[in-house]
């Protein structure tokens, strides 16, 4: 992911944001994060359960994860790993 340093892939549990629900609760929970993604409740929470984040939401908040400096798995957003 550009912009983020290897030595900045950590959360606050000292590993990489790898999950929906993480990245969620990176952003203050459901309502912090469909603030991000632009969308109501509903579809935020079934992104969580299946742990997929639609194509669509994904460069707001790809923006959003590099503004906060984030310590987001580059997978979860879409991007392979270099």
């Amino acid at each position: 992911m550009e912009g983020l340093q290897s030595s900045q892939i950590w959360n606050i549990d000292g590993g990489m944001i790898t999950t929906v629900e993480e990245l969620v609760e990176a952003f203050g929970g459901v309502k912090g994060f469909s603030a991000v993604v632009g969308r109501s409740l509903p579809p935020v929470y079934r992104a969580k359960d299946r742990n997929h984040i639609p194509y669509k939401w994904r460069p707001s908040l790809y923006q959003e994860v590099k503004r906060r400096n984030l310590p987001v798995s580059p997978d979860l957003l879409g991007f392979e790993a270099a």
